[in-house]
């Protein structure tokens, strides 16, 4: 058996791109960050002195008097300068440090993707060598003698066009160790003459996994991917066995770890003394089986992506994914809407499971990922004290917009990170969920490529047009709605939610989203088997062929009866 892996191949090439890359990954981009903080935070308690100096030279001028003593207003100004400067040099410094930390985390990143790439190479090249000697068997009358040559000839051949590719790859990875040198010159030159000089030890690994510091959350996502990525397998290992609350639900970690992460916390939430966490926990766990039991004959992983059991009062933050998040082409997140809770995991995983294979069936030459995102805590129809319904309310969606923004924010910088690409990612909002896409783009710009509003309770307050949106998402705002779901004429009962995604004035793509299903059904089952139009034209958007849907007139809508009178929304059941 011949060995194209880049462990066996990559001595041979010229230059190695491995030991090139591990000298990029000694250094920690994160910690030079927290340093640069440091000095950051440095700074603004030494314009506080100097503020408090000012104070006391004015009073020196004064004749104000300590302990018996005149302050000397010669000496408080000397202070005042002091810190002045202080200040000044520490903010340098801080800005320097922040600029080695970006110049080595883009260094990091593109020697990964470098080796990203030629790692998913050498298997094609060793599929061509593996056919070729097939195809060398077959040939009618050949000598066991002329097929050992004229192979051994191939493997030669395929060998040096796999070590040639390697080197490719090192030179790419050497450029950037190169650039990332340069640049640390100049900043170590800058730094001295500042005064000040970094501790010897700040690019090297941290060789105790015990000890290594973790990003804390919220900390910029592609930060956090340079560092997982830098980590060695034992260290990542680690943080995944003792760390896994935090490694599951950093953004910027890749989808792998945080599933292996996750599904321990799951495991521990299974056995909770607390009612409420063992239910929940095991909810999630039987949508993880189910969708396993679906996908694993195709080879298709699904990855527990979050899981933070007391992220809400009631339920379990969780997000379920079908397929690799960290590989794949396509990525589509889907928003849930009002009344779906823990218990409704099995469901909205099936949803989720059903836009993979919409997805994966519109465009299998390509990798495709679908997330189940109960990343906020949904309102439900009931009324409260006050006669509202939570439905109504909008501090809801704004919240869940911010975590969305963040979450996708993640999904992106970690897939780059791993994959070398950039990938597409369509967010799909469902009932309330739609709000929650909407508001991620207009509040936060979600860094998605298209918006799709599914039996939408409106766009959000103040978003009455697709030209309220972010220039980014021209062209690609898509709208879709059962003409008997009563979400999508409720629009005078619920008010407040802005623009009708569906109306001619908004000005969304509005596709087909019709289906068998009637009354409540209409609104609540958009992704089971009945609604073909619906799944068909969402696959065709996720997977970044939206423009060749056909645009659906807004008024083609089939009349529907008028709403009931009575002073209830009808009640939608969970998704």
């Amino acid at each position: 058996m011949v060995d194209f892996s880049l462990a066996a191949l990559a001595p041979q090439a010229s230059p190695n791109p491995l030991p090139l890359q591990q000298k990029l990954l000694r250094g920690s981009p994160v910690e030079i960050a927290n340093l640069a903080s440091s000095f950051a935070n440095a700074a603004g308690d030494a314009d506080y002195a100097r503020v408090l100096s000012t104070r006391a030279t004015s009073l020196a001028k004064g004749g104000y008097v300590v302990d018996n003593q005149g302050v000397e207003p010669g000496e408080a100004r000397q202070t005042q300068q002091l810190l002045g400067n202080s200040k000044t040099a520490m903010r340098a410094i801080a800005a320097t440090l922040n600029g080695i930390s970006n110049d080595l985390q883009t260094g990091v990143i593109n020697a990964n993707k470098a080796i990203v790439a030629v790692r998913g190479e050498l298997p094609a090249i060793a599929r061509a060598y593996n056919a070729a000697v097939a195809r060398l068997r077959a040939v009618p009358g050949i000598s066991q003698a002329e097929f050992d040559i004229e192979r051994a000839r191939l493997e030669r051949q395929f060998q040096q066009q796999a070590v040639r590719r390697i080197g490719d790859a090192g030179t790419a990875v050497r450029a950037a160790v190169t650039t990332y040198e340069t640049r640390l010159a100049g900043a170590q030159r800058t730094l001295s003459t500042l005064g000040y000089a970094p501790p010897s030890g700040l690019n090297t690994a941290n060789s105790n996994p015990l000890n290594v510091p973790v990003p804390p959350a919220g900390t910029n996502p592609k930060t956090v991917a340079a560092w997982w990525l830098g980590l060695d397998k034992a260290t990542q290992d680690h943080l995944i066995g003792h760390q896994y609350r935090t490694i599951g639900n950093l953004n910027g970690v890749s989808a792998v770890a945080r599933d292996q992460a996750n599904r321990i916390a799951l495991e521990e939430g299974s056995h909770s003394s607390d009612p409420r966490v063992r239910a929940n926990a095991i909810s999630i766990q039987d949508a993880l089986d189910k969708r396993t039991a679906q996908f694993e004959k195709q080879g298709v992983p699904v990855q527990l992506l979050a899981y933070e059991r007391d992220a809400f009062p009631h339920d379990a933050k969780f997000a379920i994914a079908i397929g690799n998040v960290d590989t794949a082409n396509n990525v589509s997140v889907l928003v849930p809407g009002l009344n779906t809770t823990n218990a409704s995991a099995s469901s909205l995983s099936g949803h989720a499971a059903a836009i993979y294979n919409a997805t994966h069936n519109l465009d299998p030459t390509q990798s495709t990922a679908t997330i189940a995102w109960f990343g906020y805590d949904p309102p439900n129809n009931e009324r409260s004290p006050a006669g509202n319904y939570d439905v109504q309310k909008e501090d809801i969606s704004r919240a869940a917009g911010g975590a969305l923004a963040r979450d996708v924010a993640g999904i992106r910088a970690t897939n780059a990170a791993v994959s070398g690409q950039d990938p597409h990612i369509t967010a799909i909002g469902h009932s309330y969920g739609s709000n929650v896409v909407s508001r991620a783009a207009h509040d936060h710009h979600l860094q998605a490529n298209d918006l799709v509003l599914v039996g939408s309770v409106g766009a959000g307050d103040g978003i009455n047009s697709v030209e309220d949106y972010p220039d980014q998402y021209d062209g690609h705002v898509y709208s879709g709605a059962e003409t008997d779901d009563g979400i999508r004429h409720n629009g005078r009962v619920l008010n407040g939610h802005g623009g009708d995604p569906n109306s001619p004035d908004f000005g969304a793509r509005v596709f087909d989203a019709e289906s068998e299903n009637t009354g409540a059904d209409a609104h609540s089952n958009y992704f089971d088997s009945n609604s073909h139009n619906t799944l068909r034209n969402i696959g065709s958007i996720a997977s970044g062929h939206g423009v060749a849907i056909p645009v659906r007139d807004p008024d083609a809508f089939r009349p529907v009866n008028p709403l009931p009178t009575g002073p209830d929304i009808p009640r939608i059941r969970p998704r």
